[in-house]
């Protein structure tokens, strides 16, 4: 028997909490993200090239902890000063 693959991506979407949406060039939370049939949509442009979010060491958050990044840590990169990010997010710590 086989799920339903709205129920698997409704779960995704708990799980992620939010998402980066290129299309809008913004961060989506839950209740702005869309499980459908073939995958999961930002509800506010339609577009369906989200980016997850994932635990990443971020070089703007106060303590050494993993941060859950929007942009699954796309922006951090080697500076003249060490490690730097563009886009200074600092969500959740774990």
């Amino acid at each position: 028997m086989t799920r339903d693959k709205k129920k698997d991506y409704a779960a995704r979407i708990k799980e992620w909490e939010y998402a980066y949406c290129p299309g809008c060039d913004r961060i989506r939370y839950e209740f702005e993200l869309e499980a459908t049939k073939s995958g999961i949509r930002c509800s506010r442009c339609g577009g369906t090239d989200l980016e997850a979010p994932a635990w990443v060491f971020c070089p703007h958050a106060m303590f050494v902890a993993a941060t859950k990044c929007p942009r699954g840590g796309l922006g951090i990169v080697e500076g003249r000063s060490g490690r730097e990010c563009s886009h200074r997010c600092a969500y959740r710590r774990r």
